[in-house]
């Protein structure tokens, strides 16, 4: 699947633009808006990227229309809208992030915010939330589905968030060591697993499929996103590629799914000689991805990722009939997702 540009993304434009303004003159400002919104995210949207809640949203409509009546034509421009409308959400949720974690970088280029400072990523970041409830407006599906996809998009805005609280509110150290892997969870099933979850039943949601089919897509999708998550934390941690963002999540004492599994491993003696190297300071990201090598914490944090995924995808195959094309689909997003992230 080719990266698309923001340009390649059907944004308000023109008379449309106008439309959603509603301005009580007729002011040419396109120009303006393109600078100041679109400009500032087409580098990013534009640069190499892993692309796999696209593919969850292909699988996702994929296995619903073998359960609807749905002609090609309408298929490819479910298939399409999602795809953008899961694109701008995770787009807008990189930059807000950005700015919150003080990244410099992302997708190996200059942040948002560091290019065009913080006031126009902050406004950008907040609209690529909003837009996408403009773009179900104008979906070709019943109004039924508009309604329900508007109703899932707000919830799991909502939920994501919550998890977004958790992760920047959150100091691991200033929470008891068996509490941490149940609120590393929470977090995980919230931020990451609720946008995936959107991605896998849109399709079914937007095809009118049965509840059967959209819980069980529903679900796959939450834990595709807690995987996804997992194997994110274990790459940035021990990657040799991945300092920065390793040394990042260390200095804001981030509950991580690592620090979950040191956690859940350590006892608490080694927890607490664990913490002692982070009070020396951040800089000693290095020691610490030593300490958690030589007492197995990698090991153990690789396995539990790959298990929750297999889980996941025997779930998913247990509970819904799969064509051979959608069981080769699951098969390469389990490899992708496996060598993504290390």
């Amino acid at each position: 699947m080719k990266n698309r540009s923001v340009t390649e993304i059907e944004f308000p434009r023109g008379s449309s633009l106008r439309e959603l303004l509603q301005l009580s003159n007729d002011v040419a400002i396109d120009d303006l808006l393109e600078k100041s919104l679109l400009e500032p995210l087409d580098h990013l949207l534009s640069r190499p990227r892993k692309n796999l809640r696209a593919e969850l949203v292909d699988l996702g409509v994929s296995i619903a229309t073998e359960h609807r009546f749905i002609n090609r034509e309408q298929v490819e421009g479910i298939a399409k809208e999602a795809r953008a409308i899961l694109e701008v959400l995770h787009t807008g949720s990189l930059v807000i992030d950005d700015i919150q974690d003080g990244s410099q970088e992302r997708r190996g280029v200059p942040a948002v915010h560091v290019l065009y400072g913080i006031p126009v990523a902050l406004n950008a970041g907040n609209w690529m939330y909003f837009l996408p409830f403009r773009m179900i407006k104008f979906m070709a599906i019943a109004e039924s589905a508009k309604l329900q996809l508007a109703d899932e998009l707000q919830s799991i805005l909502l939920r994501a968030h919550y998890g977004q609280a958790l992760d920047v509110g959150t100091d691991f150290t200033t929470i008891a060591q068996e509490r941490i892997a149940e609120v590393s969870l929470a977090l995980m099933e919230l931020k990451t697993g609720a946008l995936s979850e959107l991605a896998c039943k849109f399709g079914a949601i937007a095809c009118e499929a049965g509840p059967h089919l959209i819980q069980a897509l529903s679900a796959f999708g939450r834990k595709f996103g807690i995987a996804l998550q997992m194997y994110d934390d274990v790459g940035n941690a021990f990657s040799a590629a991945s300092s920065g963002k390793w040394s990042e999540d260390i200095r804001l004492k981030r509950v991580s799914f690592v620090i979950s599994t040191a956690a859940r491993m350590l006892s608490p003696e080694n927890f607490e000689e664990m913490k002692k190297l982070l009070a020396d300071g951040h800089e000693n990201y290095l020691a610490l991805r030593v300490f958690l090598t030589k007492h197995g914490v990698r090991d153990e944090a690789r396995l539990q990722a790959q298990l929750y995924l297999a889980a996941a995808f025997s779930e998913l195959q247990a509970g819904t009939p799969l064509t051979k094309e959608q069981f080769k689909t699951i098969e390469r997003l389990q490899l992708r997702l496996m060598n993504a992230y290390e």
